[in-house]
């Protein structure tokens, strides 16, 4: 559930890091600067969307425990639904902060 928030924050603080570099980028290059702000806002969008899979674990994990107060729970179900969402995760992670930022530096480093 903290890891949940923490990536939250995490594209929060992308979309800020944009706003700032923004005007600055702006100068030398206008593409450049659409360019940044364009493959930062999709990072920030796909680790959003990466934050949902593990709040539906959490959930989860409760009718594992049988905590909520549900009975006859398919556990083998459950437990490979999780195994699904955390593998989505995952997913989005090397998508997200890996790739699309890997490419923005890249970008900025050969453009500028």
């Amino acid at each position: 559930m903290v890891g949940a928030f923490f990536e939250a924050i995490l594209a929060l603080v992308i979309v800020g890091t944009v706003v700032a570099l923004f005007p600055i980028v702006k100068r030398p290059n206008e593409g450049v600067a659409l360019g940044h702000a364009g493959l930062r806002t999709l990072e920030a969008g796909i680790i959003a969307v990466g934050v949902a899979p593990l709040l539906v674990v959490v959930t989860l994990r409760q009718h594992l425990t049988g905590t909520d107060g549900t009975a006859g729970t398919d556990l083998t179900t459950l437990v490979t639904l999780g195994n699904a969402l955390v593998a989505f995760h995952n997913w989005t992670f090397l998508l997200g902060p890996s790739f699309v930022c890997g490419t923005t530096t890249v970008l900025m480093a050969y453009l500028m």
